[in-house]
């Protein structure tokens, strides 16, 4: 099974930049998009898969999840549409596939209007709830736009230039969630490769944040743990920029496990 986690930053957007070719040529399994920025359900359709699910945030952020036929979904739990402190920065989607339950997570972003919201709010409340359902579903898949380099291999770029995304108060809660009973599956897969979801780039300057995450349960059998693999992908697709260019850009979580 393979499972994509991404911030698409505006799925309309990426429409027309041919990212659905890109996503399908990936031969994904379930889709979990953070930011998509649609309102309604779309009218048009990534081949091989049926929309799920395009929930409301706020006016411009959305998640949706995309699933290949056969599995059989119960939506259990939204948070962020009842509960306002979390409607108006970040929002939680779990469902259940059966064999195991699906979290999406798009964790607010906003470095300036609402930094402290996310930090001491969000972050941590999200994944204490997280570990919480740890306690009553078995194998749990957790695909999360965090807005956070959990260690100094996240982040690549100027010392200076990582005060938003290295807060070590949102590291520490990284921390302690991992510690709870979950695997970074990309850190489990790659102990010291450095990788990185998220690039913006300047004349004279490149940072770059791995923001992006696929987390899973440790009570996953240990043949499905040793079945492991986690890679991060990208494509021109994927530029913020209209050109094309790779200036500013996201990359997407993939991992392969046999269930």
């Amino acid at each position: 099974m393979r499972v994509m986690s991404l911030n698409i930053n505006g799925l309309r957007a990426k429409k027309d930049r041919n990212v659905f070719e890109f996503i399908n040529g990936e031969e994904i399994d379930i889709l979990c998009l953070q930011n998509t920025r649609v309102k309604k359900k779309p009218t048009y359709d990534i081949s091989d898969f049926n929309y799920k699910k395009c929930l409301n945030l706020n006016n411009h952020e959305k998640m949706a999840v995309y699933y290949e036929e056969g599995y059989d979904v119960k939506e259990e739990e939204v948070i962020g549409k009842k509960v306002r402190e979390y409607y108006t920065g970040g929002l939680i989607q779990r469902l259940n596939f059966g064999k195991f339950t699906l979290i999406n997570i798009h964790c607010p972003y906003n470095p300036e209007s609402r930094y402290d919201f996310k930090r001491n709010k969000f972050l941590k409340n999200t994944l204490n709830h997280v570990s919480r359902i740890r306690a009553e579903a078995d194998r749990i898949i957790v695909c999360a736009n965090l807005q956070v380099a959990h260690e100094n291999i996240d982040f690549n770029g100027k010392p200076n230039d990582c005060e938003y995304g290295c807060n070590e108060r949102d590291r520490k809660v990284i921390t302690n969630f991992i510690n709870k009973g979950f695997i970074d599956c990309f850190r489990e897969c790659n102990t010291k490769l450095e990788d990185y979801t998220y690039t913006f780039k300047t004349e004279n300057t490149k940072n770059e944040w791995r923001f992006n995450y696929i987390f899973i349960s440790n009570d996953f059998s240990d043949v499905e743990k040793d079945s492991l693999k986690c890679k991060i992908i990208t494509d021109k697709s994927l530029s913020h920029d209209k050109e094309k260019e790779l200036n500013q850009y996201n990359k997407a979580v993939v991992i392969e496990i046999e269930i």
